[in-house]
């Protein structure tokens, strides 16, 4: 047993040691508040980062205090920096916080009033400019410029528009390049990114000075629907890799430096905006069967022969290609006889691009299977579509198709668990039957103890045992940690909300869509813990990007979303293939997302 003075000598021991670092932590002085911003000027809308260095005399530096700036949002960032540094014998402690800011107004913003510890920060003003007046203008030749070109600035609605994005740069030294805002802009079309095959890079000479001209990325752009459309200013964000002095005896030695773009072209790097006008599809001459497919086209249809059995399959093949959004195409529609039955339909398509255009293949396979005997004809096949380069509506038909059914040879269709299944004839020695009673064999010298079943007994309590405990365990744990039960509880509900918008593939457009976009907004929400449904695409992005999954993640869920949109609002129905397909789509990217 301890004696009671040892036990005092202790108490005041410890009390010394904890008044001792409560005092240093209370005279930890402030020396000074430093804010910085790294762009002296940013566009409307375009995330800018600040930070705030808070310098003290060896404590602790406390968190600075950021006022409210009117139309400014500003988000503190999890990331904190720290430094120690001892001059003269005195050690200064500096942590630096960075913040993520944005306004949509345009002209001089303040950051002003923040302090940390008593002690007021410097003043900074980033000019917010209008990125209309900072695309190059004609005759001028600065060191980097990016332009934006589209093939036809007049198009009918659904024709095929090709967007090029170019860097033109002068100096060299170009690293990091990335156009955020590029495919936001691009939100009144569905647009699809294409592999452009020509040389990315060449030269060539603007007003008299020879650039490297980069190729940077290349769209087919579809409208959606008529009217006058602005693509807004691209915004270019790169950095320069520049060095020291030649003439520096260093330089050989000297590290390359990476500087903004906006510290060597002085200003923001954006493109002239783009104005297109989409023209209406014509209402006269319409016809009845038109899905939306805006084009050039071919069409074949054959049958895989034309004499069969009562109960042989025979197989439609229908083949449509042209060059144009093959998401607008709708399954070409089938008219039997009473006497032919019409089973999966398979699907198979081929997009690629060539020639300026973006070609695609679609085939389908229509198994079909006659009842009765007799010469059967099956009406012909019709494929509407709009010819851009005519502004007239074609038809195209393939039929009637002629066949002759021979009477039954014996074979007939294969049940499984009262299903119908497709027959694949493979030759005439073999015959499908159907086991109409159940029969089960069992070997009679076969010991118990080597039965599954008598394994299965025994060891069912125990594994009872265990699934419980596991079960208990995981309740405990999801208890105790709320954001994780929250996450695991999205999980179910996307099930849940995934097999609704499955019901409703076959029913009403709009609430198809409307249940898929309320799904993927319900879970992104639950998993990052903040609501997606307020923010924007290039925020959204962002905000993904910086999860496990990835900025390839955040891309292509942001596509899904402008997709989505595309098809909820493109003339014409949407094909229930398009929508199967589109449904499997949303659901392997919500089931691989990772926070």
């Amino acid at each position: 047993m301890k004696r009671p003075d040892q036990f005092f000598f202790r108490w005041v021991l410890a009390s010394w040691v904890m008044m001792g670092a409560m005092a240093s932590v209370a005279e930890a002085a402030v020396l000074s508040v430093e804010v910085q911003c790294e762009y002296a000027e940013v566009l409307p809308g375009q995330p800018f980062r600040f930070q705030v260095e808070v310098t003290t005399d060896g404590g602790t530096p406390p968190a600075p205090q950021i006022p409210s700036i009117p139309e400014l949002v500003v988000q503190r960032e999890s990331n904190i920096t720290q430094s120690h540094t001892i001059i003269n014998g005195q050690i200064k402690k500096s942590l630096t916080y960075q913040y993520l800011a944005r306004t949509d107004k345009i002209g001089p913003i303040e950051i002003n009033g923040v302090q940390a510890g008593g002690v007021q920060a410097n003043s900074i003003t980033v000019k917010v400019v209008d990125p209309k007046t900072q695309g190059r203008k004609d005759g001028e030749t600065p060191p980097i410029f990016v332009e934006a070109v589209v093939d036809k600035t007049e198009v009918w609605q659904g024709e095929q528009i090709l967007f090029d994005f170019y860097i033109y740069d002068r100096i060299g030294g170009l690293r990091d390049l990335n156009a955020p805002g590029l495919e936001a802009g691009l939100n009144n079309f569905i647009f699809k990114r294409v592999e452009d095959q020509s040389s990315p890079t060449r030269r060539t000479i603007v007003n008299g000075q020879t650039y490297t001209k980069i190729h940077g990325i290349r769209y087919a752009l579809f409208p959606l629907k008529p009217g006058d459309y602005e693509i807004p200013p691209i915004q270019l964000k790169a950095r320069v890799e520049t060095r020291s002095n030649p003439r520096d005896s260093f330089f050989t030695f000297s590290r390359a430096r990476r500087v903004p773009i906006e510290q060597v072209t002085g200003r923001q790097v954006v493109t002239q905006p783009v104005r297109i006008k989409v023209k209406p599809l014509p209402t006269q001459d319409r016809p009845a069967d038109f899905s939306g497919a805006v084009g050039n086209f071919s069409f074949k249809g054959e049958l895989s022969r034309d004499e069969v059995a009562v109960g042989e399959s025979v197989t439609l093949h229908v083949t449509i290609i042209g060059s144009a959004n093959f998401d607008t195409i709708a399954e070409p529609e089938l008219t039997l006889p009473p006497g032919i039955e019409k089973y999966d339909v398979e699907k198979e398509s081929k997009v690629d691009f060539g020639g300026d255009l973006l070609r695609g293949i679609v085939d389908y396979d229509f198994i079909l299977i006659p009842r009765q005997e007799g010469e059967m004809v099956i009406d012909a096949l019709r494929f509407s579509y709009f010819d851009p380069q005519t502004g007239q509506y074609r038809m195209l038909e393939r039929g009637p198709f002629q066949l002759k059914v021979k009477p039954d040879e014996g074979q007939s269709i294969t049940y499984y668990k009262g299903k119908r299944k497709r027959i694949r004839i493979t030759g005439q020695d073999f015959r499908h039957i159907r086991r109409t009673g159940a029969v089960n064999l069992q070997d009679e010298g076969k010991p118990i103890t080597a039965s599954v079943g008598y394994w299965t007994f025994l060891a069912g309590p125990w594994f009872g045992y265990i699934g419980l405990v596991v079960y208990r365990r995981r309740n405990d744990y999801l208890e105790a940690n709320p954001d994780v039960a929250k996450k695991v509880k999205s999980k179910g509900k996307l099930k849940g909300r995934l097999a609704k918008a499955s019901s409703l593939v076959g029913g009403g457009e709009s609430e198809f869509f409307a249940e898929l976009e309320k799904a993927i907004h319900d879970h992104l929400s639950a998993q990052l813990g903040q609501s997606t449904r307020g923010m924007t695409r290039p925020q959204l992005t962002e905000t993904l990007s910086e999860t496990k999954s990835g900025p390839e993640f955040a891309d292509s869920m942001s596509n899904l979303l402008d997709q989505l949109d595309a098809l909820r609002y493109a003339p014409g129905e949407t094909s229930l293939q398009v929508r199967s397909n589109f449904l499997q789509s949303v659901k392997e990217k919500l089931e691989g997302f990772l926070v």
